[in-house]
């Protein structure tokens, strides 16, 4: 492999980010702006958030965490993009919830449910969090699961629900510091774990993040549609072509 063949898919991937970043802006800018709040510690919060808002900043979140992702795999640190890749994925696959909910009405309350569940959660100081007992619950993972499979599945939604699944599973290792997950950093021949990085692994892990900004793109271009800002979702769909047909989604 050629450092040529590599830095090209970098900039591909830069690209698809950029263009993810300049989409969640403008989304931004189709929501209301979100107020200062003193106590108990200075933050900010909406107002009054909604679906259009739990969308916004899941979106932000993805773009950051691409951007994130691009910047440690320059020096091989693969285990930590793992981190922030299966951050990614479950943001992507709750967007893939809210969606379903405009195709299936039956989805609606348990959507709603979920979106009131993230936006009640309150700024606490330090004694505040030692008193609190109770997390408040979110929608199970397996509810999400059976929505995309609803959503992409047609007539084998299992087989979609299964691979959303899978995917998140997979990457959770890195999130938990899993035994498989962990030995990868592990260095036969200078017999010692890697803690600066693996330039070796960076084609790979390049394959791997591309595998997910594809369907960000796919995600942030219904976003798009959704806000009426079809210019976006125009040019997300040729990013999200280019990208199928690009060395770095069909390396192997």
């Amino acid at each position: 492999m050629s450092p040529d063949f590599q830095e090209q898919s970098y900039i591909l991937l830069q690209n698809c980010v950029d263009m993810l970043e300049n989409a969640a802006s403008s989304f931004a800018e189709c929501i209301s702006k979100p107020i200062y709040d003193s106590e108990p510690i200075p933050h900010y919060l909406f107002k009054d958030p909604d679906q259009k808002t739990y969308v916004v900043l899941r979106c932000v979140r993805i773009a950051s965490g691409f951007n994130a992702s691009l910047k440690l795999l320059k020096y091989g640190y693969a285990q930590e993009v793992g981190v922030i890749l299966r951050s990614i994925l479950e943001f992507i696959h709750d967007m893939d919830f809210v969606f379903e909910g405009f195709i299936n009405k039956d989805s609606e309350e348990k959507i709603q449910s979920m979106i009131d569940t993230y936006f009640s959660e309150k700024y606490k100081n330090t004694r505040q969090l030692l008193e609190e007992t109770k997390k408040q619950s979110s929608i199970p993972r397996k509810k999400i699961y059976a929505s995309i499979g609803r959503m992409y599945g047609r007539d084998n939604p299992h087989r979609y629900r299964q691979i959303a699944k899978a995917l998140e599973e997979g990457y959770s290792g890195y999130v938990h510091g899993g035994y498989h997950q962990t030995m990868e950093m592990w260095d036969q021949k200078r017999m010692c774990y890697e803690m600066k990085g693996q330039p070796y692994r960076i084609m790979q892990w390049l394959n791997y993040m591309s595998l997910i900004v594809h369907p960000a793109l796919n995600i942030f271009s219904a976003v798009s549609h959704g806000f009426g800002l079809n210019q976006h979702m125009i040019e997300l769909d040729k990013k999200r072509i280019e990208l199928e047909s690009s060395p770095v989604y069909n390396w192997k």
